[in-house]
């Protein structure tokens, strides 16, 4: 990604080559606001939002929520999803107390 340098995008990633991205931020016509992500965003909160919406949880989805929290830690939504896949994995919080330390 451009805005990014030596990160690989998840689109060329072996791993995700199972998951159709989807709509980073489904837009309303009407909106007074547009929220202006960068491709990077973009991209991160597609796979995001796919995951979720099939209900994923698995170690990969962990490592993506953590991106995209650290690409925005004021997305509550990774937050949360990010707690659910920690509890369905049955994950030892210790390393959960640095992440978010």
């Amino acid at each position: 990604m451009e805005d990014e340098p030596g990160v690989v995008p998840y689109s060329q990633r072996p791993e995700w080559n199972d998951v159709t991205p989807a709509e980073a931020a489904p837009g309303d016509p009407g909106s007074v606001v547009a929220v202006q992500y960068s491709e990077h965003d973009r991209e991160l909160l597609g796979y995001f939002n796919a995951c979720a919406a099939k209900g994923e949880k698995s170690e990969r989805v962990l490592q993506l929520t953590a991106d995209v929290i650290a690409a925005n830690q004021a997305h509550y939504s990774a937050w949360q999803y990010r707690w659910e896949v920690l509890q369905e994995l049955a994950t030892d919080l210790t390393a959960e107390y640095q992440f978010t330390g």
